[in-house]
């Protein structure tokens, strides 16, 4: 009798392992993976959340595999032709030192800033991004006014490794914030002009080109269990600037609310925010890099630019100030002519 049960015990074991799913093919001797490289994104909220929040931020992410003479090799995209998962791509590299650049939420570039398979070197590779476009992804915010030239929120992520032999590995990338985003509330102190329904925000000068090396890479803490390293991406802040526009409506307490998600910025950079009623400045513009310089945020390594400002405008002066919410670590006050 117990004879009987034993065998039904392993019969059913057996027919278990079957069931079980695998991302390797079996053969009589050793397990054999179909790829020798996993590359597995990483989203941590700048080492604020412990647990891979990568899904809740990106949508899509674009791959550029540089090989060990730092030349393009590749290029993928997940989701898409993703190997194991929607942020899991999996491939079969030959022996070598390659380097991946990943940029989650890209969208269509500007005509010929798309890197070339087997002619664009790391160094080289640069990417601006197209003035207007419409999002994706259903649920996300549309950007599609020609009026409205925001970017969708921008993400990247780099990494080195080195491929021997047919052994599977898995390398772990961190993304990290490459967006700035910029929420403004305009008040007056007094005489706030009459409702012409026409308002608009402006922000002139942003830096519209980035390259494909990390700008700054911040150290980990040792006694971090995060599995990734965060890279700032090469902001350039030569020749190619970007203007921005957004439409504002002015609410009951006559103030006007505009957000604002353009490319980063650095410590070099000179945004100029101006208040329109159509195309009439109703005050000068505002050089922004005073109140990020004040506030001592230091740009060209701040691994998130998530900035909330309110603009008070006096009639011999205008005072920026962070605009505190209960959620917004940054809090403080600050006030000064500009």
């Amino acid at each position: 009798m117990k004879r009987v049960i034993y065998i039904g015990v392993y019969v059913w074991v057996i027919g278990l392992l079957w069931l079980l799913p695998t991302s390797c093919t079996i053969d009589t001797e050793v397990p054999v993976c179909s790829y020798n490289v996993q590359l597995e994104y990483w989203y941590t909220r700048e080492w604020t959340r412990e647990e891979n929040m990568v899904s809740n931020y990106i949508y899509r992410i674009t791959e550029y595999i540089f090989d060990e003479n730092d030349i393009l090799y590749q290029i993928g995209g997940l989701p898409g032709h993703a190997g194991k998962g929607a942020y899991v791509s999996t491939m079969t590299l030959p022996e070598g030192h390659y380097t991946v650049v990943a940029w989650g939420n890209l969208s269509r570039l500007d005509n010929d800033w798309e890197p070339q398979v087997g002619i664009t070197t790391l160094r080289e590779a640069r990417i601006r991004l197209a003035s207007s476009y419409r999002s994706e992804q259903p649920g996300w915010t549309s950007r599609t006014d020609a009026e409205d030239p925001n970017i969708e929120p921008l993400y990247y992520g780099y990494q080195t490794f080195s491929v021997k032999g047919d052994k599977a590995q898995t390398i772990c990338i961190g993304m990290t914030h490459a967006h700035l985003l910029l929420e403004v509330v305009v008040k007056w102190a007094k005489n706030a002009p009459v409702n012409t329904r026409d308002f608009n925000l402006r922000l002139r000068d942003v830096p519209a080109v980035y390259g494909f090396l990390p700008g700054y890479t911040e150290p980990r803490s040792a006694t971090s269990t995060n599995p990734v390293v965060h890279h700032v991406p090469e902001v350039l802040e030569e020749r190619f600037k970007k203007n921005y526009r957004l439409e504002a409506k002015m609410d009951i307490a006559r103030s006007l609310k505009g957000e604002f998600i353009t490319n980063r910025l650095t410590n070099d950079s000179h945004p100029l925010l101006g208040v329109y009623a159509g195309e009439t400045l109703l005050t000068k513009e505002i050089d922004l890099e005073k109140y990020f310089r004040t506030m001592q945020f230091g740009l060209s390594r701040n691994l998130r630019q998530e900035f909330r400002i309110q603009v008070m405008i006096y009639e011999d002066r205008v005072e920026v100030s962070p605009l505190v919410f209960s959620d917004w670590e940054n809090g403080g006050t600050i006030g000064g002519n500009l």
